[in-house]
């Protein structure tokens, strides 16, 4: 599975779930959700906002999804989670900006 597209970054789980819910994802874009890890986010949270609002677009293996944090095993597509280091730390997702800012 390989997927080339812009970069659409969000600093919580929340505030990427609520570009999924608002059509500001589209088929190809690559969602980057920092701030989850361990560091930044207590008790390291379970991502599953976006994750589950994925298929429920019609999304789920048309956008891949990458994070510092964590995700359910019940996740579908691409989705890459426990980068790290994390971005507290200045791991690569650290530097990762919108494509086109």
């Amino acid at each position: 599975m390989k997927i080339e597209g812009p970069a659409k970054v969000f600093n919580s789980d929340e505030e990427s779930y609520d570009a999924i819910r608002r059509d500001k994802i589209q088929r190809g874009d690559i969602i980057v959700i920092k701030y989850e890890d361990p560091k930044d986010a207590p008790g390291m949270k379970e991502l599953m906002l976006s994750t589950e609002a994925l298929p429920s677009m019609g999304l789920n293996y048309r956008v891949a999804l990458i994070t510092d944090g964590r995700f359910s095993g019940f996740s579908r597509g691409p989705v890459i989670g426990h980068v790290s280091p994390e971005v507290m730390l200045g791991g690569p997702i650290a530097i990762v900006e919108n494509d086109g800012d």
